[in-house]
């Protein structure tokens, strides 16, 4: 099968070494402006805009237009906006209206380049809406799955894939957490698998101290993106390394 590649502007995913992601996680939206603008360091290709970390009553007309803001910050770089919920290890717990409520304005205003949608967090018809809406606006969707317990086994992760493919993913994204080091093999026996036979560029990590590998591996094994902390920011995930030390590792373990 042919590698499987998505570029959006000048960034491709799925070939060469892994894109650089690093989340802002900012409680306020002037903050997230600043956050992205320190972030958005050389080594660094998408900026991840985690909103479900703003406090207080957000406003979804606000978030559009404040990912516009950021978008100018950062460029060259791509927006990629997350609302992570609980059920998944985020901050809020929301229902599948104001999850919809809440993402609409930014994507039917074309507002960012990328945007996270959970795939079992949510119904069918609510990730079927929202994944037409940012395609109607040229908005690339990674359809995610997070698991922040266990490494469910392969075969459920396997069927994860082929669920995100039918939903119509244009990334794939699967995060687990290990418990032994075999947990870690099996992740990347799947990614491996994934990106020689599978439709879409993947993203996996095992998450925590023990699935560090799996970080800076995935040119290898072929996960096309990772996170990566910037200074003071706060993390989005157990186990992220600081950016400039994900760029030298990456730089030297390339092939």
């Amino acid at each position: 099968m042919t590698k499987k590649t998505l570029t959006i502007k000048e960034t491709v995913f799925g070939a060469g070494r892994p894109k650089i992601a690093v989340p802002v996680t900012a409680a306020t939206m002037a903050a997230a402006i600043a956050q992205a603008q320190q972030a958005a360091l050389p080594a660094v290709d998408v900026i991840e805009w985690r909103i479900d970390f703003l406090k207080g009553t957000v406003d979804p007309q606000a978030i559009a237009k404040t990912a516009r803001r950021i978008q100018a910050v950062i460029s060259p770089r791509l927006l990629l906006v997350t609302l992570r919920t609980k059920e998944e290890g985020g901050q809020v717990q929301v229902s599948d209206e104001r999850y919809q409520e809440l993402y609409r304005p930014l994507l039917a205003t074309g507002s960012t380049d990328l945007v996270d949608l959970e795939l079992l967090a949510h119904s069918n018809e609510c990730i079927t809406a929202l994944t037409a809406l940012a395609h109607d606006h040229q908005i690339k969707v990674i359809m995610s799955s997070h698991d922040f317990t266990k490494t469910p086994r392969l075969a459920l992760l396997r069927q994860r894939l082929t669920q995100m493919e039918a939903a119509g993913a244009d990334i794939a994204k699967l995060a687990v957490m290990p418990h032994r080091p075999a947990d870690v093999l099996e992740v990347l026996e799947l990614t491996q698998d994934y990106h020689l036979h599978g439709r879409l560029p993947l993203i996996t990590m095992a998450m925590g101290d023990l699935g560090k590998i799996t970080r800076v591996s995935g040119e290898l094994f072929g996960s096309c993106l990772t996170f990566a902390s910037v200074g003071q920011a706060q993390a989005s995930a157990p186990g992220q390394i600081a950016v400039d030390e994900l760029e030298r590792i990456l730089n030297d373990l390339r092939i």
